[in-house]
C-alpha cells in the first residue's frame, strides 16, 4: 500500500508550472536526441519525440503496429479527447501557434522535466497559443494518469485563450477539476483523495492561498459551482469574466450572481456549508459523487466540539479573505433549536454564518444564513433532532480577517418563521451575550426583518 499511496501524493503535488508566468524566452525545447514528429488526427497537435536519451517515452511499444510508439500515440489520444470535451463543454479553442515550434499546430514536447508537465503561453497576433511539454515518464504511473496530466496541460492553453493574467490558483484549481472531470480510477483516485483532505482540513486557509497543494484543492470550489449551479457552464462562467477583468474575486462573484443568483460571500458561505458534509461525512445531499469522488474515510472538516450548555463560541480568523471555522455541539435530548447573537469585528470584517440541524443519522436539515459586519442574528425555528446535532459554521468574506463571538441560546420553535436569510442589526452587543441572546431570540420569535442588501434591520 506504501507505493501507491507515495505515488497518489507525488500527482497531488504539482504537475504542471505556473501557468500565469511570463512566457518561457530562449526557444522551445530541445530533445535529448534526434526529434520525430506526428501529428494528431483533428490536425490539432503535434507531438516532439525522439528514441534516444533521457526523452525517450517510457512506453516504445507499437501495438497497433502503426510505427509510433505506443507512450507517443497515448498522448494524441488524450489530446484530441481532451480537445473534443472542452469544445463540446462551450471552452474557447486555442488559437495555433503560427509557426513557432516550426508548424502551425499546438506542440507538444516529451521530454524529461522537474514536474508532470508544463504549459506555456505564446503571443500570437488574434490572441494567445500555447505550447506544452509532458514528461516521458508519465505512462509509467499508468495509462489514465498520462492521459489526465494531458488533460490537464491542455486546459491550461484553453484558459490562456481567456487571459494569461490571473493568479496562478485559479489556472491550477480549473485545470484539475477538469482533470478529474475526465479521468479517474487507481492511483488518481488517491491522489484526488489528497486534494480533497487537504482543502478540507484547511478550511481556515484564504481560497487562493498557494504552496503546498492549496492551489490543486482549489478544484474544490469549482466542484461545488459545478454541482450546485449550471455545471460547466458556471465553471467557465468565471473564465468569461476573468478574460475581462482577470480579478478572480470579481469573476467569482459575476459568475455566481448570474448563475445563483447571489454575490460570491453568499456562495462561499454555503460552500463552506457543503463542505460540513463532505467525504467522511457525506450525507449524499450536497456534493454528487458521480464526478470527483472522495475515497478517503477520514477526510472531513475541523470541527470545534460544543457542550450543550456552551453558552458561546468564538471563530477567530488570521486569514482572508475567504476561510471558514467549524463547531457542533449535540441537542441531548432537546429538541428546541437554537439561536445566536455574534459580534463580527474589527472594522472591514465581514461574516457569513451558517447554522445548521443535523438529524441522527448525520444528514442537514434547516439552515439558517446570517451576514454582515457588527452584529449578525440568526435562528433555526423548527424543532430539531433530540439525537441530533447543531453545526455552527463561521466564515470570514470581507478583506479583514473576522473575528465572530456568538452567544448561543435554545429557544422555542417559531410559529412564524422569519424571512429567509434574514440578517437583523441591533448594535453593539452589552456583556453578557448569553443573557442579550436569550431575550433577542424569545422577541424575535414574532418579529420580522426587513432585508437590504448587505444588512437589515428588525422590527
Amino acid at each position: 500500500m506504501l507505493l501507491p499511496l507515495l505515488t497518489a501524493t507525488a500527482l497531488a503535488l504539482a504537475p504542471c508550472t505556473r501557468p500565469a508566468d511570463e512566457a518561457r524566452g530562449g526557444g522551445r525545447p530541445s530533445l535529448s536526441g534526434p526529434e520525430q514528429t506526428v501529428l494528431s488526427d483533428d490536425g490539432q497537435f503535434v507531438v516532439h519525440w525522439t528514441e534516444e536519451g533521457v526523452d525517450r517515452p517510457a512506453d516504445m511499444g507499437d501495438d497497433d503496429g502503426d510505427g509510433i510508439p505506443d507512450g507517443v500515440d497515448l498522448v494524441l489520444e488524450a489530446l484530441t479527447d481532451a480537445a473534443a470535451d472542452y469544445e463540446a463543454m462551450g471552452w474557447r479553442t486555442v488559437l495555433p501557434d503560427e509557426g513557432g515550434g516550426g508548424t502551425p499546430e499546438i506542440d507538444v514536447y516529451l521530454r524529461e522535466i522537474t514536474a508532470f508537465g508544463f504549459a506555456w503561453h505564446v503571443p500570437v497576433a488574434d490572441g494567445t497559443s500555447c505550447y506544452v511539454e509532458l514528461d516521458p515518464g508519465n505512462t509509467s504511473l499508468g495509462d489514465e494518469t498520462a492521459r489526465s496530466v494531458a488533460a490537464h496541460e491542455l486546459h491550461h492553453c484553453v484558459q490562456y485563450a481567456y487571459t494569461n493574467a490571473a493568479e496562478s490558483w485559479i489556472y491550477e484549481a480549473t485545470a484539475t477539476f477538469e482533470q478529474y472531470r475526465l479521468y479517474t480510477g487507481g492511483a488518481l483516485e488517491f491522489a484526488l483523495g489528497v486534494l480533497w483532505n487537504q482543502r478540507l482540513r484547511g478550511m481556515d486557509a484564504a481560497i487562493h492561498l498557494e504552496g503546498d497543494r492549496y492551489e490543486y484543492a482549489g478544484f474544490l470550489l469549482f466542484k461545488h459551482l459545478f454541482d450546485r449551479g449550471d455545471g460547466e457552464g458556471t465553471v467557465r462562467a468565471v473564465w468569461d469574466a476573468l478574460a475581462d477583468d482577470p480579478d478572480w474575486a470579481a469573476a467569482l462573484d459575476s459568475a455566481t450572481r448570474a448563475d445563483l443568483g447571489e454575490s460570491f460571500e453568499a456562495a462561499f458561505g454555503t460552500y463552506a456549508l457543503w463542505n460540513l458534509f463532505a467525504c467522511a461525512r457525506d450525507d449524499g445531499a450536497h456534493y454528487d459523487a458521480a464526478t470527483h469522488g472522495c475515497v478517503l474515510e477520514a477526510a472531513q472538516v475541523n470541527v470545534e466540539e460544543l457542550s450543550v450548555d456552551a453558552g458561546e463560541v468564538a471563530f477567530l480568523h488570521v486569514d482572508a479573505p475567504f476561510t471558514a471555522l467549524f463547531a457542533e455541539l449535540p441537542n441531548d435530548g432537546e429538541e428546541r433549536p437554537l439561536a445566536l447573537a455574534c459580534s463580527v469585528e474589527p472594522e472591514g470584517a465581514v461574516a457569513e454564518i451558517r447554522l445548521v440541524a443535523i438529524d441522527v443519522v448525520g444528514s442537514g436539515g434547516e439552515v439558517a444564513s446570517g451576514s454582515g459586519g457588527g452584529v449578525v442574528e440568526l435562528r433555526l425555528t423548527g424543532a430539531v433532532d433530540p439525537q441530533g446535532r447543531i453545526g455552527i459554521v463561521g466564515a470570514s468574506v470581507g478583506p479583514a480577517p473576522a473575528e465572530i463571538q456568538c452567544g448561543l441560546a435554545r429557544v422555542e420553535p417559531a410559529t412564524e418563521p422569519p424571512a429567509e436569510g434574514c440578517t437583523c442589526e441591533h448594535g453593539e452587543p452589552p456583556a453578557g451575550m448569553a443573557i442579550w441572546l436569550l431575550a433577542l431570540a424569545l422577541v424575535g420569535a414574532t418579529g420580522r426583518c426587513r432585508t437590504s442588501r448587505r444588512s437589515s434591520a428588525c422590527s
